[in-house]
């Protein structure tokens, strides 16, 4: 039996920052080398082994003890390869693992995208829309990270598509902290990037500040991007004209182990990006019993929070959102009751949950080619 190849490109890591995708891509060579396959990572050359390794252990909290024996970019001898990414750059896989909807318009998925971003996006969509059919047509398995992932792809492929939730990383055994231990800070957590929708902190920011709350602060916990500077300086500048500065505070590239620490102080989690496709921040932040505020047309309202309001507070204006911050801050049982409900289902999303499925699927694909 020769080698399971993980395919990832890492490109979208260089322009837009680490992602999910990333995390998904280290899960499953991790899961699949604990099930004893032989298993080889495959991305760009220009990405180093350690470095990668050592940014995973940061960033995502993966034990480095599971990355070290992983052979990465040498392989050969394929047995079986997965396309992580869902695109045309990381090429033919028997299973490609879809993180968005990348043969459809950007617009589709990411809304507010302009300028040379929209650009590029565009290229993007245009060069998968001719490679990915013919990529499609040899493959075995189709992936979906989420329902709404899985609904927008069935407009154009007419197979069966099944989803896979991404891997969260659950380690805290701990209880929560309860409401009086908790600090004045509400929690965000996004790549910092213009698909993210970091301006809408702004909106947050005066949200506060309409609610006297002039104690409290948001924290933007968010990976690097090319532009991630350019945004974070033209964020402070635009609040500080607004009397908004002293609500906002960064934090880039922070050690997990830090935002651990904020996911489990945090009073609140608010998820800015409309139309994300699942949000693993958000099922981080309930890991740790801290009430979470999403925007309904996001797939996490559907798959995470099941459309419950006992799991989760939805909105889809700024009205909602001010009134869900509201009633976080004076309602102690609503508070109590999603930070208690959050808990217990992020388990349901815990890593080792999809280290199960992808080797299902990878024996699914053996039963057909032996």
């Amino acid at each position: 039996m020769g080698n399971i190849i993980v395919k990832h490109n890492m490109i979208g890591s260089h322009l837009l920052g680490m992602g999910g995708s990333e995390y998904v891509a280290l899960e499953t060579v991790i899961g699949l080398s604990k099930k004893n396959y032989r298993v080889c990572l495959k991305t760009n050359p220009f990405v180093k082994k350690e470095e990668l390794f050592r940014r995973a252990v940061e960033l995502y909290g993966i034990p480095y003890d599971e990355l070290y024996r992983v052979k990465m970019n040498s392989c050969s001898d394929e047995y079986i390869s997965i396309n992580c990414t869902g695109d045309f750059l990381s090429g033919y896989g028997h299973i490609i693992y879809f993180h968005y909807p990348s043969i459809l318009p950007p617009k589709t998925y990411y809304p507010v995208i302009e300028g040379s971003i929209k650009l590029f996006a565009d290229t993007y969509y245009l060069l998968n829309k001719i490679f990915m059919p013919k990529i499609l047509a040899k493959s075995l398995v189709i992936l979906a990270n989420s329902t709404q992932t899985a609904e927008k792809l069935s407009n154009v492929i007419k197979r069966r598509i099944n989803i896979l939730f991404p891997p969260v990383n659950i380690n805290e055994e701990r209880s929560p902290l309860s409401r009086d231990d908790r600090d004045k800070i509400v929690l965000v957590v996004s790549r910092i990037s213009y698909e993210k929708q970091p301006y809408r902190v702004l909106y947050l920011a005066h949200i506060l500040k309409k609610l006297k709350l002039q104690d409290w602060r948001i924290v933007f916990v968010g990976s690097k991007s090319i532009h991630s500077d350019k945004i974070i300086n033209e964020i402070l500048s635009i609040a500080k004209k607004r009397g908004l500065k002293d609500f906002i505070e960064f934090k880039v590239m922070i050690k997990r182990k830090d935002l651990i620490k904020l996911y489990r102080r945090s009073y609140m989690y608010v998820h800015l990006t409309s139309h994300e496709h699942f949000g693993l921040s958000i099922v981080e932040a309930m890991s740790h019993g801290t009430p979470a505020i999403i925007p309904k047309d996001s797939g996490a309202w559907f798959d995470v929070a099941l459309q419950r309001k006992d799991l989760a507070l939805p909105y889809t204006s700024l009205a909602d959102l001010e009134n869900n911050i509201k009633s976080l801050i004076e309602n102690h049982i609503l508070w109590e009751t999603l930070s208690l409900n959050s808990y217990k289902r992020a388990k349901f999303f815990d890593r080792r949950r999809f280290h199960e499925k992808i080797i299902k699927y990878v024996e699914y694909v053996e039963s057909i080619i032996k």
